[in-house]
């Protein structure tokens, strides 16, 4: 097994190269997120098959993974710089190998050898070299002709057989937990596994029988997700699926599913938070450092651009305990084509926090982020100022970072506010670009401004 990872991994290695020069994008080693996700588009329209950025992360050796791809992955990386499936490719570049030991290595042994040798044996030699030579090369090049005619005959293929698969969905109630049901279609279709992922997350995928058109699934979060269908492991047909929080949603993370927060189980004050008392029972005792208490609100915000907005909160973390001494907290700016991570701790703690402004991070561990680090025993007041995609993050009235992203993160969906432990919030604004409301939150009633 060993020698076959290792087999395979050095085509993967050549067919890296290959890409690399199709591409012209540089040196493969120095592509970021967004690239993986360009070269994931970049497949799909010339394959018509969908392979994720994670996937392409772990060919490319980005995320840890101890195996091969897939056969299916590997025919459609193949297919995608011009050969029928990943044994053309294989072959092809044995042929090119073996063609190069050929010519390399028989002209070295004849003009190195000290031996008087036969004229006639010789020019015979190597006319058969010759031969030998360019029958490997019209071999090679009909192999690629076909290849060709057969790739040209797939890829016209694929839209038809594509647009015959359907996939789509609804949630059954307002609010969280809801279920959604899938509709789908995929008789048409071979394959060995289908299924269904309801977001980004590899993780959260459930099987489906081909024979069938429905399957339910719950979501215990509210959020915009992207969900997929997905045959053999790569993605065919994928949609945005929006699950609104109906109102401000209280929950403590658990798995496998989370502890909601009753009405009567807040705060009696003008802020959001969970009475000291409900929380502590909330949290198990087997616990090894505290849950995570989240704030949710999700819903339109009258179309709101992430490109160019301001968000305005105060916020505090109230975790006080050793296991929580960190007090991690972070606000996320749901949108419908990404998110928005600002992370926040006590002064201390600043080397573990994570930065996300959509295809922008930055780590404590490689950039200086001391600006946020805070003192918790007082509120905490955040304005995020973005214009044209230049953002300007400020704390107690005072700039502290700035930063430029690139990726279009859509229109504004939502937000979360995670505590490490306990946390409270209290007046949240969104502004537009010309300055103004479109979203005010006092905690007496949520209002969305047309």
């Amino acid at each position: 097994m060993a020698d076959f990872l290792q087999n395979e991994n050095t085509y993967l290695r050549e067919y890296k190269l290959q890409v690399e020069k199709k591409l012209n994008w540089g040196n493969s080693s120095e592509w970021r997120h967004h690239d993986f996700e360009s070269l994931s588009l970049k497949i799909f329209k010339e394959t018509g098959i969908m392979l994720s950025s994670t996937t392409l992360k772990r060919v490319w050796g980005k995320l840890k993974y101890e195996s091969v791809p897939n056969s299916n992955t590997l025919n459609t990386l193949a297919a995608f710089i011009g050969h029928e499936n990943w044994m053309e490719f294989r072959a092809a570049a044995e042929a090119r190998q073996k063609l190069d030991r050929q010519s390399g290595g028989h002209t070295q042994s004849v003009l190195e050898t000290p031996l008087k040798v036969d004229q006639a044996a010789t020019g015979k030699k190597k006319l058969s070299l010759k031969w030998l030579s360019l029958g490997l090369v019209a071999v090679v090049f009909i192999w690629f002709a076909v290849g060709f005619v057969l790739k040209e005959k797939k890829i016209s293929n694929l839209p038809s057989k594509l647009e015959k698969s359907t996939f789509t969905s609804a949630p059954v109630a307002e609010g969280i937990p809801n279920t959604v049901v899938f509709k789908y279609d995929v008789s048409h279709l071979s394959a060995s596994k289908f299924s269904i992922q309801q977001s980004w997350d590899e993780r959260l995928r459930f099987d489906i029988q081909k024979d069938r058109h429905e399957a339910t699934s719950i979501y215990y979060y509210p959020g915009y997700f992207r969900a997929k269908l997905v045959v053999d492991d790569l993605v065919v047909k994928e949609h945005d699926l929006f699950i609104k929080s109906d109102g401000w949603l209280a929950t403590l993370n658990k798995k496998p599913r989370p502890r909601y927060f009753l009405e009567n189980e807040f705060e009696k004050e003008n802020w959001l938070g969970i009475k000291s008392t409900v929380l502590a029972s909330a949290q198990s005792k087997t616990d090894n450092e505290p849950l995570v208490l989240g704030y949710h609100f999700v819903d339109d915000f009258a179309g709101l651009q992430s490109d160019n907005f301001t968000l305005e909160a105060s916020f505090k973390n109230t975790y006080f305990a050793g296991d929580g001494i960190c007090q991690n907290t972070r606000i996320v700016i749901l949108c419908t084509r990404g998110a928005m991570i600002v992370p926040f701790s006590i002064p201390g703690c600043v080397g573990d926090l994570r930065l996300i402004f959509n295809d922008v991070l930055q780590e404590g561990k490689k950039h200086d982020l001391s600006a946020f680090g805070c003192d918790f025993s007082d509120w905490q007041k955040l304005k995020c100022e973005v214009r044209d995609r230049e953002v300007v993050i400020y704390l107690n009235d005072r700039p502290v970072h700035q930063l430029a992203y690139q990726a279009d993160a859509g229109e504004i969906a939502g937000l979360r506010f995670l505590f490490t432990g306990s946390g409270a919030v209290d007046e949240v604004r969104f502004f537009d670009e010309e300055g103004i409301k479109v979203f005010e939150e006092n905690f007496e009633k949520p209002v969305l401004i047309d």
